[in-house]
């Protein structure tokens, strides 16, 4: 277990500061571009993270599952080899298919300014996705901390291109060349950085096994391609109902934290790695523990932040995003439901048996149904109807998983689901909310808001461990960190 930490610790230090880099990065782009331009932005993210996470074709978390499941090193370089193969294809295809698209998408989101944008990104799209595969292929082979210089360099350099573009450019076009030079160098380090784990191609074709790999990931690719309708069909319905300046506020407020990819993502990873072979062991037992006990050690950090932002969202939105983006707020509040979710690592679980057709099966059924309620609440509730349809079906998806890895681990829900600590942590997190919300030392808003989340931490910290909500191997990793802190 501390082994499968320190790992995870890993990836969290990566995810948090590559996230929070890119959590705070559109802040400032919002600040300075009209609602126009910046709505123009989002759309152009919207259509590039479409592309990117559908065209993958789910081969690189197929990485996890082969790289780890031979010790033969031909194999595992063949492995890398085909991957990068296939998703120089994949790529070519998505190119040509959005080009060929350009006049089609301008007109269904009424903006002509991607006519000319589009062809630019495909610089990007082809970039981002080859190089889709190192970092996993990083984490797969143990480089734990190369993975994390790799992460952090790469998000320092976006974010440092993009926010040049918009401080120097002022303009939505200056970001997209930008965001296109900062692929091009990650696809250039990716490229020879794996270059040694490359086989000749007489080797490849011997040895190549691109069939069984793409039968483990096209069940990943569909469901990756229904978990991002799913996660982005309110965005779509918004950008096809709405101005682009409405478009803007609405994705201002649906900004997610990024503790499902720091967290919850993290801790995923290195699991993909781990339990498969205890699957194949059948260690039951021992997977029912891991996964409680992350799902524990997830729930003291993101319910932390959940409760604090739900007693505090508003507050949050006009110190980031200025009183411009005020009506973001209702939109925020929605989507902040979706937090709690973030401590459930469920899907792990099938994919670990091979079962990959179990998480499209749930993600068909979950995006379809967000499709017909959004639809329905669109034009019942309005603007914020697709919000509300995206936080239900999540939580729907979630009970199903719920079940699902029941039947898989053949142990009850609360085997793996830490019920009592998890309620625990809420209680003591409302008790101190309960007492600070009328707590105004300055009563300036942001000098407020961040004086109290540090009396907020430092408090639950201290209780936490009094009464021993805090495990003792959660104690002794503080004691780690702040000793490594104390040092540095």
């Amino acid at each position: 277990m501390n082994s499968l930490t320190n790992k995870a610790i890993y990836l969290i230090v990566l995810n948090f500061i590559k996230y929070a880099i890119g959590f705070l990065v559109p802040i400032f782009v919002a600040r300075i571009l009209s609602r126009h331009e910046y709505g123009t932005y989002q759309q152009i993210l919207l259509l590039i993270n479409t592309l990117s996470g559908v065209m993958v074709l789910g081969i690189p978390t197929s990485i996890y599952y082969y790289y780890n499941l031979h010790e033969n090193e031909l194999h595992k370089k063949t492995l890398v080899m085909q991957s990068f193969i296939m998703l120089n294809i994949s790529a070519i295809v998505a190119v040509v298919a959005v080009n060929l698209a350009k006049f089609k998408i301008a007109e269904s989101l009424d903006n002509n300014q991607l006519i000319e944008l589009i062809p630019i990104l495909s610089v990007y799209v082809y970039c981002f996705i080859v190089s889709e595969y190192y970092f996993h292929l990083l984490v797969s082979k143990d480089q734990y901390t190369k993975s994390v210089i790799f992460g952090v360099s790469e998000s320092l350099l976006r974010s440092a291109l993009v926010l040049s573009a918009a401080f120097i450019f002022h303009d939505v076009f200056a970001l997209v060349v930008a965001i296109s030079i900062y692929a091009f160098a990650r696809y250039s380090y990716s490229v020879y950085g794996s270059s040694k784990d490359f086989v000749s191609l007489n080797i490849f074709k011997s040895h190549q096994y691109i069939k069984k790999q793409i039968l483990y990931s096209l069940p990943l690719a569909f469901t990756s391609l229904i978990g991002l309708v799913g996660s982005m069909i309110d965005r779509y319905l918004i950008t096809l109902s709405y101005t682009t300046s409405q478009f803007a506020i609405y994705t201002v407020g649906a900004i997610e934290l990024p503790l499902d990819v720091i967290f919850q993502g993290s801790v995923a990873n290195v699991l993909r790695t781990k339990i498969p072979r205890l699957v194949v062991e059948e260690k039951f037992s021992e997977i029912t523990t891991l996964i409680s006990e992350a799902t524990r050690k997830l729930a003291l950090i993101v319910l932390l932040i959940f409760m604090y932002l739900l007693f505090y969202g508003k507050d949050f939105i006009v110190i980031l995003f200025t009183d411009k983006y005020i009506e973001s707020v209702d939109v925020f509040m929605i989507y902040l439901m979706l937090t709690p979710l973030h401590i459930f690592i469920l899907s792990v679980v099938p994919q670990s048996f091979g079962l990959t057709g179990i998480g499209f099966k749930v993600a068909t059924f979950t995006i379809t149904s967000n499709v017909i309620l959004s639809l329905i609440l669109l034009k019942t509730v309005g603007f914020l109807g697709p919000a509300i349809s995206t936080v239900a079906t999540t939580y729907m998806s979630i009970t199903i998983y719920l079940f699902i890895v029941r039947k898989l681990l053949g142990k009850k829900i609360i085997d793996f689901v830490p019920v009592i600590d998890i309620l625990k942590v809420l209680l003591l997190c409302l008790l101190l909310l309960a007492i600070l919300r009328n707590v105004h030392i300055t009563h300036l808003m942001t000098a407020d808001f961040f004086i109290n989340g540090i009396i907020y931490v430092l408090s639950f910290v201290l209780l936490s461990w009094l009464t021993n909500i805090l495990k003792s191997g959660d104690k002794e990793l503080i004691i780690n960190i702040r000793k490594r802190i104390i040092k540095i």
